[in-house]
Order: C-alpha cells, then sequence, then structure tokens
C-alpha cells in the first residue's frame, strides 16, 4: 500500500531460484539471484543507491526540491569539502545554483585525517557539516538575489575548545526566467537540510567505532 501510495519500491524481493510468481507481484522490480550471484547483487545494488548514498541525493520540500552532491579534496595540503546544490521551484520557472565550499584551516585539516586514517572519514565530513549548521543556528546566513550575477557570501566557524576553523566561501546564482522578484537564499537551512539528510542515510556507528571517535575529538 505505502508503494502504491508514494509510487517507489519499498520493498526489493529477491528471487533465489526459479518459481511461479505469483500475479500481483509480476511487474513488481527484484533481483534475480537465479541467473548468478554477481547479477543479484549488482541489482541490489542500483535498487539501493538512491536511499544508500550519503554523498548526493534529492531533498523534497512543499515549494521546491533541492538536488545537490558532495565533493572533496586536499589543496596545498589543507582539506576542502564542497557541497553543490541545484534549487527548483515546483510552481515558478526559474533554478538556484549554490556552492558551499569549506577550507579547513591546519588544525581542521589534522582533525579530518585522523578520522580518515580510522577508516571514518565519512564521520569527519558529517563532523564539518554539523559544525556549520550549529553555527548557522546562531547567526543569519541569508541573502538575496537580485539579478542573474553571481553573488558571494562569506563566513568562518571556529571552535572554542582548539584551534580549528572553517572557512566557507558560498557561490550563488539565479538562472531560468526573470519572474520580477528578488530570490532569498538562506544558506543556513541548506546547510541544515543536508545534516540531516545525511545522518539519515549514514549508518550507526559500532561500539568500537565510537571509542575512535571519542579518541579522536579527546586527542
Amino acid at each position: 500500500m505505502r508503494e502504491l501510495e508514494e509510487k517507489s519500491t519499498i520493498v526489493l524481493p529477491v528471487l533465489l531460484e526459479k518459481c511461479q510468481i505469483p500475479p500481483f507481484l509480476k511487474e513488481k522490480r527484484y533481483a534475480d539471484f537465479t541467473k548468478s550471484f554477481d547479477t543479484g547483487l549488482k541489482e541490489i545494488v542500483d535498487g539501493i543507491a538512491n536511499v544508500t548514498n550519503a554523498n548526493q541525493g534529492r531533498i523534497e520540500d512543499i515549494q521546491y526540491h533541492v538536488d545537490w552532491a558532495q565533493d572533496w579534496t586536499f589543496e596545498d595540503g589543507l582539506f576542502v569539502l564542497r557541497y553543490t546544490l541545484v534549487e527548483h521551484s515546483k510552481e515558478l520557472p526559474f533554478t538556484i545554483l549554490t556552492e558551499i565550499i569549506v577550507l579547513c584551516n591546519e588544525d581542521a585539516t589534522a582533525r579530518y585525517r585522523k578520522y580518515k586514517d580510522a577508516g571514518l572519514d565519512w564521520v569527519g565530513r558529517l563532523t564539518i557539516t554539523a559544525a556549520l549548521d550549529e553555527y548557522a543556528g546562531h547567526n543569519e546566513l541569508k541573502f538575496l538575489l537580485t539579478d542573474q550575477r553571481q553573488k558571494l557570501f562569506e563566513f568562518s566557524v571556529g571552535d572554542h575548545a582548539d584551534n580549528r576553523r572553517y572557512d566557507v566561501l558560498v557561490k550563488s546564482r539565479w538562472v531560468g526566467e526573470d519572474t520580477g522578484n528578488d530570490i532569498l537564499v538562506n544558506v543556513g537551512n541548506h546547510l541544515g537540510m543536508l545534516k540531516t539528510y545525511i545522518k539519515s542515510i549514514c549508518r550507526p556507528l559500532t561500539q568500537e567505532e565510537q571509542e575512535k571517535v571519542r579518541s579522536i575529538i579527546n586527542s
């Protein structure tokens, strides 16, 4: 019933051996392991990709949806995390393209490397996003787009417990039809949505991993 209402796959059946498939399941997508294990596994991986990928996705809202992706690299020895967001209005013919680029200082980069060395690099990236979201909860991170030209917005987030700092550059521009109205870009809202979405996708930490995280935080 949920699949009919949401028009999406909630349960993915697995076919282990040839059998008479019930009529009400004949049109349903399933992973076929009768051909080979590798074929069946690939069908499972393909089927769940859109709900298990913590590095890209779509966030739905009543008035818009946001397609996003994250990537990361090291530049001159410093860790850089970048979010790219494409916000589509569901009612008006325009799109907002936004990049949120986070440059970690030496201490923040050293902390991320500890997560990476522990095999928990995804936790390190989520920690950065959570720190920016917390900052946004106490500061207004909004600006107006008045025309098609790119607008830049900068802020820095520091950790009072140590010398970690994140310098953030936001690039945003409006493409599509001119509606005659200014458009508000709420960076804080974007950060909150990203943190919530990624946390919902990521698996819980094992007890051993929790110990590693505590060790990294206390080091």
